[in-house]
C-alpha cells in the first residue's frame, strides 16, 4: 500500500510541475481529476496514520514529507478553476490555511514566519468582511505590502526548493 501511495504522489508531483511549466494552462477536467486524486491520497494518508500529531518536522520520515504538500497542491489547483471563481478562491485560501496548520503542527515554522502568515490571513479575513469599505491605501502601506509579497514569494520558492531537494534525495536513495 505504501508503494502505491508513493507512486500516486509522484504522479501528482509530475502533473503539478507540468502545470507550472505550462504556465497554468491546461484542461479543467485534468485539474479536476488531479484534485480528486489528491483527495484520495489525503484520505489514505490519514487513514494509514502516516503522520503523528505530536511528531516534529525533523522526526518525519524523508519519504513521507511529500504528503505534507497535499493541501498546498489542492490550493494551487483550486486557483485554476474558472467557474464559481470567488468560491474557489476561498477554498484555495482554506487549503493554504490547512497547509500552514499542518506545518505548524509539526513545528516547522519559526516564530517570524508564523506571525507573518497569521497577519496575512487576518488581513484577508478583514478585507473579506469589510468589502464594501473601499479606502485607498497610502504609499507606505502599498510599499510595505509589496515588500511582504516579495518576501513571501522568496520564502515560498526557497521552501519549494528545500522540499524538492529532500524529495529527490529520497528518490536517489531508493
Amino acid at each position: 500500500m505504501e508503494e502505491e501511495l508513493n507512486f500516486k504522489m509522484e504522479k501528482i508531483r509530475k502533473e503539478m510541475e507540468k502545470y507550472e511549466d505550462e504556465g497554468g494552462s491546461g484542461k479543467q477536467e485534468n485539474w479536476k481529476t488531479t484534485f480528486n486524486n489528491l483527495n484520495e491520497i489525503k484520505k489514505l494518508v490519514y487513514s494509514q496514520g502516516v503522520f503523528s500529531e505530536n511528531e516534529e518536522f525533523k522526526d518525519i520520515k524523508s519519504e513521507d514529507i511529500k504528503f505534507l504538500l497535499i493541501p498546498f497542491y489542492q490550493s494551487e489547483l483550486m486557483q485554476k478553476f474558472m467557474e464559481n471563481r470567488e468560491s474557489n478562491l476561498n477554498y484555495s485560501i482554506h487549503f493554504y490555511e490547512e497547509f500552514f496548520k499542518l506545518l505548524d503542527q509539526h513545528e516547522y515554522f519559526e516564530k517570524e514566519r508564523k506571525d507573518q502568515f497569521k497577519n496575512l490571513l487576518k488581513k484577508y479575513k478583514n478585507e473579506d468582511k469589510n468589502e464594501e469599505v473601499n479606502m485607498k491605501p497610502s504609499m507606505q502601506e502599498m510599499s510595505k505590502e509589496r515588500e511582504e509579497k516579495i518576501k513571501m514569494f522568496k520564502y515560498k520558492k526557497a521552501l519549494s526548493e528545500k522540499l524538492k531537494v529532500i524529495y529527490f534525495s529520497y528518490i536517489i536513495i531508493l
